[in-house]
């Protein structure tokens, strides 16, 4: 009897070495499929990441609505040259730098203007740089504008990346409770054995 348990108990711990290698490959082989280390971890990962990706698609987004309300605000009275709000949080120092003179040159007009009659040809003059300098700022706003939207698309489709990773995480991480729950049963069994 006890030759009998034991040559049995053998041939069942050669089965379960063999079941036991096979169930950690498939572990294993999950893991690398859907590149995971530790699901846990990767899904805080995968959030902190779409939470970043949110912060930076929410700063662009609101850098192209201040583009845009200077835009129209420029577009407004074409022709009628009024001062450009300058202190709205503009990054491109290029834009900063075109409407700063812009408004530097109508306030230098204002002043003109109270000596002297609109069609003095130095006020002319300043019309036309003024002129000039209005369709350079809309010519940067619109190359700025399609810039940011460029990133924005690409921020989007990356962010967009990271949700269905998010969404993903919680039939990965059943699956791998399935796949670890069956190598644990065999693991327990081959111990059990290994003990008898």
């Amino acid at each position: 009897v006890a030759n009998n348990t034991i040559q049995f108990i053998d041939e069942r711990l050669k089965y379960l070495t063999s079941e036991l290698t096979n169930v950690e490959r498939d572990v294993e082989q999950y893991k690398r499929e859907n590149e995971l280390t530790d699901v846990t971890a990767n899904a805080d990962q995968y959030v902190a990441q779409a939470t970043e990706y949110n912060r930076q698609l929410a700063d662009i987004g609101i850098q192209i609505e201040v583009l845009e309300s200077i835009e129209s605000y420029i577009n407004k009275q074409p022709g009628k040259f009024e001062l450009v709000p300058s202190n709205l949080s503009i990054q491109d120092p290029t834009l900063v730098q075109l409407i700063a003179r812009f408004n530097e040159l109508q306030l230098e007009k204002e002043r003109m203007l109270r000596t002297t009659l609109p069609n003095n040809p130095l006020v002319q003059d300043i019309n036309e740089q003024l002129s000039s300098l209005q369709l350079n700022i809309l010519e940067n706003l619109h190359n700025i504008k399609n810039g940011l939207m460029i990133t924005q698309k690409s921020l989007q489709s990356t962010s967009g990346r990271f949700r269905s990773q998010i969404k993903k995480v919680p039939s990965i991480e059943r699956d791998l409770l399935e796949i670890n729950r069956q190598q644990g049963t065999k693991g327990n069994l081959y111990l059990y054995l290994l003990q008898k």
